[in-house]
């Protein structure tokens, strides 16, 4: 073994120096923001701040004294305890924790590590810690509403059966009995009919009452600020009825513009956002909020020069905004709601929303989406094609064959709206080729390209 034992040259965010027990309590707070943090870490008793390496002296007094400290951590955790003998006779005593999101408490406080140092966490973000630890028991949408039938919007109740039965994506029941209906979704928990069933299918004036959160806030603002505002609107009810508000407002609100096809003198108009993106990210708004939050909502805004899309609750699960850029996995916040959306072939939870927001965008030569974890917001904000260049054709390309897998040249010219053609598309492909990204298969006619798998 070297000089140092394996022991680090420093502290950092995942190590700690004590020199003796006496800092034992100091060292059980390090140790709690460490189980605190994704990382986790390792507290070393024995080591001066300079990292110079002095030992302990150790005995059953000593070991009781470390199970007392132990059992002040809460919830109680079993950490990898070593130890090390020294050439003086003393040893060095090193606690490793794993790493996670809590939350813990030493003492029934709750710490965070930043850098080396230790701080008490916020009670908020404590609290929400421990929502998220918790949530498959405790979460908002699986309470009871206290709603009885005769606060459901039945009508909605069918619909969204009769879609999911036309869809493949629930069996038929043989029967449209409202409650027999619910709990078939899963919507009724120990006999009472959960917050899930009244966000997804309550009556307006009973959610108005009772459930304010169950809200839409639409504006239109003259500019690139909110200081001009031109439509303002705002709905409180059911998930289905929101959504149809917030498709009229998009449609009302979006300008259209005329896009010449290639090789053509024919023009046709689109919106300026891509349709399907807006409707994917709104849907993830809905599926993902936090309902728990009564003065929430759901927000779109349009400017000049963007459009955001804003929910109550940030992310989750430990997820950051660089997790939604790739594949990544989906645990969706309210999964009894994500349930039925996907059961009506609204949303898909296989953790490519975002992924797919950034496609269909780059597809109509958009710039790229943001997203913004505010923490207690998130935001969506679309650019219009004249903040920014836009997409390149190749990314557009690659964004297509993304989304549809094998296409033809010619299916490919019908996906970018005919805004580049064949000829200029297909020495775009032949680059994408040579660099090893895209490959095809078959000849002339029969000929499908399709991203090469890496």
């Amino acid at each position: 073994m070297d000089d140092r034992y394996g022991i680090p040259l420093r502290e950092s965010e995942s190590v700690e120096f004590k020199e003796s027990l006496s800092e034992l309590s100091k060292g059980m707070k390090s140790a709690c923001a460490m189980l605190n943090s994704s990382m986790g870490g390792s507290v070393f008793f024995g080591v001066r701040d300079s990292g110079d390496i002095v030992g302990i002296q150790w005995g059953q007094s000593s070991l009781n004294r470390l199970q007392v400290e132990l059992d002040r951590l809460s919830p109680s955790v079993t950490p990898d305890i070593r130890t090390v003998d020294l050439p003086n006779g003393k040893i060095i005593l090193s606690i490793h924790l794993p790493g996670s999101l809590g939350p813990f408490r030493y003492q029934g406080r709750a710490y965070t590590r930043i850098n080396d140092s230790d701080t008490e966490m916020p009670e908020e973000e404590y609290h929400r810690r421990f929502l998220e630890r918790h949530h498959s028991s405790v979460r908002w949408e699986l309470c009871d509403s206290e709603l009885t039938i005769a606060d459901i919007d039945t009508g909605a109740l069918e619909l969204a059966v009769n879609e999911a039965v036309r869809a493949n994506r629930m069996a038929e029941p043989g029967h449209r009995l409202p409650f027999e209906l619910l709990e078939g979704l899963g919507l009724v928990h120990d006999g009472k009919i959960t917050r899930a069933a009244a966000a997804l299918f309550g009556r307006e004036e009973v959610l108005r009452v009772r459930f304010p959160q169950c809200k839409l806030k639409l504006g239109r603002f003259d500019g690139i600020t909110k200081a001009s505002l031109s439509d303002n609107r705002q709905y409180i009810g059911n998930l289905f009825q929101l959504l149809r508000h917030a498709q009229v407002f998009l449609r009302d609100h979006i300008p259209v513009e005329s896009v010449v096809l290639a090789d053509q003198i024919q023009r046709r108009d689109r919106p300026i956002y891509n349709s399907e993106a807006l409707r994917e990210a709104l849907v993830n708004a809905f599926a993902h909020r936090d309902y728990a939050d009564t003065s929430g909502a759901v927000d779109i805004a349009i400017f000049d020069d963007r459009l955001e899309i804003v929910s109550t609750g940030g992310l989750k699960f430990g997820l950051q905004v660089s997790d939604l850029l790739k594949q990544h996995q989906s645990r969706a916040w309210n999964p009894l709601i994500a349930n039925v959306l996907q059961q009506n072939g609204i949303f898909e939870n296989w953790g490519r929303g975002t992924l797919r927001i950034i496609e269909l965008s780059r597809l109509d030569g958009l710039p790229d989406p943001v997203f913004v974890d505010s923490r207690h917001n998130f935001t969506v904000k679309f650019f219009s094609p004249d903040s920014e260049n836009g997409a390149s054709l190749q990314s557009r390309i690659l964004a297509s064959l993304s989304i549809h897998g094998e296409m033809s040249l010619s299916e490919l010219v019908s996906a970018l709206s005919g805004t580049s053609s064949a000829r200029v598309i297909q020495l775009e492909l032949g680059k994408l080729r040579e660099a090893g990204v895209v490959k095809i298969e078959g000849t002339r006619r029969w000929a499908k390209w399709s991203l090469r798998s890496r």
